[in-house]
């Protein structure tokens, strides 16, 4: 079906790919300001990033920061969709967008689930003698290996 539509630009909701996507292009046809969404990251990911990169947190975080409103110094905290849900109450506090996007980034309950539901992306892992593990940024934030050619992956990928 996936193929049917992508082959007959239709746009399918509900089966992401991850890859390049039209998602909620009716909103920016009728608003003249939109808040930037996962699908617009994954279409910078598509435009920008080849088959078994990486993409880290930085990627994330500057693909969103300038789209995001400017706020010096407020409580934003209010703005994760979960909250409820959520057993961690530490980040329930004055916090900036990097620390926001961070959440969505990685956090168990919070991540928006790039590696889980979106079928393009899964977390690094790397086998050394001794252990499997993820690879790491040097700020020590997991980093995703981009599956645009071959979309049927795992959450996990060992590279």
């Amino acid at each position: 079906m996936y193929q049917y539509c992508i082959d007959n630009s239709i746009n399918l909701l509900g089966m992401d790919t991850g890859l390049k996507t039209n998602n909620f292009i009716e909103f920016k046809e009728c608003y003249e300001k939109t808040m930037p969404t996962i699908f617009d990251f994954m279409n910078w990911v598509y435009d920008n990033k080849n088959e078994g990169d990486l993409i880290t947190f930085n990627d994330f975080f500057n693909f969103f920061e300038p789209l995001l409103p400017k706020i010096e110094k407020a409580n934003i905290s209010k703005y994760i969709f979960n909250k409820a849900v959520i057993d961690d109450k530490s980040f329930y506090k004055s916090m900036n967008f990097k620390n926001l996007l961070h959440l969505y980034w990685e956090h168990p309950k919070v991540n928006i689930g790039l590696a889980k539901h979106y079928p393009a992306f899964s977390w690094a892992k790397r086998q050394t003698n001794t252990k499997l593990d993820f690879i790491y940024d040097v700020e020590h934030n997991k980093q995703l290996y981009y599956n645009k050619l071959n979309f049927k992956s795992n959450e996990n990928i060992i590279i």
